[in-house]
């Protein structure tokens, strides 16, 4: 699962097939937080490639969110990475993305 979405970097290059992966997800259930890491490439292929991505960012779930998402008991038969675009969906960075 990933996002694709278009994105232009800090340079100012665009990336009309963004491709936006979790790529790493981070739960503190002592605290009750999480962390979700983003990893945007130029696009699928360039993923696949195994090249570096243009940008990783990071995400974080406070008490509230990561007991929604994380702690609730009905979710808890999805995978972390599931929850974790659950998460990043809700970011003003991925309006309008599309599942792929």
């Amino acid at each position: 699962m990933a996002f694709q979405l278009s994105f232009t970097d800090a340079a100012g290059v665009t990336h009309p097939v963004a491709y936006h992966r979790v790529t790493e997800e981070n739960l503190d259930r002592l605290n009750k937080m999480a962390t979700v890491v983003v990893c945007t490439y130029h696009d699928e292929v360039t993923r696949r490639l195994g090249k570096e991505p243009v940008l990783r960012r990071v995400y974080r779930a406070e008490r509230t969110v990561y007991e929604d998402l994380f702690d609730n008991a009905k979710l808890k038969l999805k995978t972390p990475t599931e929850r974790g675009y659950e998460l990043i969906s809700t970011a003003a960075d991925f309006v309008g993305a599309v599942a792929v």
